[in-house]
């Protein structure tokens, strides 16, 4: 089981009591979250050490706000 902060916990358990009128005990918000990383990583898996080796580095990082969203004139 994953490692999570008590505060994120928390937050799980009060999200819940807000948005579904549901209380969740500590048990029941870990394998929440524990699904939801399971989800997560369904579709978008972490890469192997091996594949982020071999990959080549990023070239130019962050773009300029301008080129994202060029002001108008």
């Amino acid at each position: 089981m994953t490692q999570y902060s008590e505060p994120l916990i928390v937050e799980i358990t009060r999200i819940f009591k807000r948005d579904y009128n549901l209380v969740l005990s500590r048990d029941q918000a870990l394998e929440y979250l524990d699904d939801l990383v399971d989800f997560f990583l369904a579709f978008y898996p972490l890469p192997s050490e091996s594949a982020r080796e071999s990959r080549p580095p990023k070239a130019g990082g962050i773009p300029s706000p301008d080129l994202i969203y060029p002001h108008s004139c």
